[in-house]
């Protein structure tokens, strides 16, 4: 019977396999014995140690050689060139001299006009011919003697027939018969003439009664009567505002015979509508009532109050 020796691993040293006639007869050959060899296993991890540190160096000289030069090797042969700028620093008076506003540039001179081109002097006319010249026998005859003004006067127009106008047809009044009651003794008496009615005192150089000056108190009396009448009619014309209510003191300037000089407002209500309603209201309210007797200044000032309710 025959065996067949196992392969020899690394680190390990085989042994001879033992025959069968060795052991004896019937008896199984045994397994081959393995052996370690310590000072093999040694020897080669030395080997496969140096191999890696040799292989790490080669790789990591490598990539230091690609970071160095790869850029140089990859480069594009026609890589764009790179545009150097300059910076340059300005003080604060460079900066405001190239900031300052240009002075505009003067004005081109004014050209001189070109000089006027000589005008072409104008063609002589050629000579008159002699057929054109009036003959001397019409020449001497005498100019027509103007015609009489006669001639032109229009014809009279015709005379238009007149006809006599209609006769008034209507009936004539009869005068009334006299009365009984009148005598001829009361027509002389109405042809005399009215005497004259006797003259005023003051026809004959007495002087009128003069009207005794009023006191402050009756003037300001008077004025209020007046005021009161003149606001009585400004009110009439005042119209209700709608959602609006308030008072507008007046100042108004009239004269003695009624006529209204100038108006303002003297207090202001706070609505300028309702002050233009009030400025209205006076100036529609017309010629106002004159003064009464007692005032006699030419004009007065009058403060009235005009009211608006809702």
């Amino acid at each position: 019977m025959t065996f067949v020796p196992a392969p020899d691993p690394v680190g390990f040293r085989r042994l001879d396999p033992i025959r069968a006639r060795d052991a004896g007869p019937g008896t199984r050959p045994p397994t081959p014995l393995l052996v370690t060899a310590t000072a093999t296993t040694d020897r080669d991890t030395g080997r496969i140690a140096t191999a890696g540190g040799i292989a790490s160096a080669v790789a990591h000289g490598a990539l230091i050689l690609w970071l160095l030069l790869g850029g140089r090797i990859f480069q594009p042969a026609h890589a764009p060139a790179v545009a150097a700028v300059s910076v340059s620093v300005l003080t604060t008076a460079e900066f405001a001299a190239l900031t300052a506003p240009q002075p505009a540039p003067p004005p081109d001179p004014p050209q001189a006009a070109p000089p006027p081109a000589e005008a072409d002097p104008a063609p002589a006319l050629p000579p008159r011919p002699a057929d054109l010249d009036p003959p001397a026998d019409l020449a001497r005859q005498p100019m027509p003697t103007a015609l009489p003004e006669d001639r032109f006067r229009p014809d009279p127009p015709p005379e238009q027939i007149t006809s006599d106008p209609p006769p008034d047809r209507r009936p004539q009044r009869r005068p009334d018969p006299p009365r009984p009651d009148e005598t001829p003794n009361d027509q002389p008496r109405r042809t005399q003439p009215r005497q004259a009615a006797p003259a005023p005192q003051a026809a004959t150089g007495q002087p009128a009664p003069a009207v005794a000056a009023a006191s402050p108190g009756q003037i300001d009396r008077l004025k209020a009567k007046w005021g009161a009448e003149i606001r009585q009619r400004v009110q009439r014309r005042t119209r209700a505002a709608r959602g609006m209510s308030g008072e507008v003191a007046m100042l108004l300037v009239v004269d003695r015979s009624g006529a209204l000089i100038s108006v303002g407002v003297a207090r202001s209500s706070g609505n300028p509508r309702l002050d233009a309603m009030a400025l209205r209201a006076v100036r529609a309210a017309g010629r106002f009532p004159p003064a009464p007797a007692g005032l006699t200044d030419a004009s007065y000032s009058l403060s009235l109050p005009i009211s608006f309710v809702r």
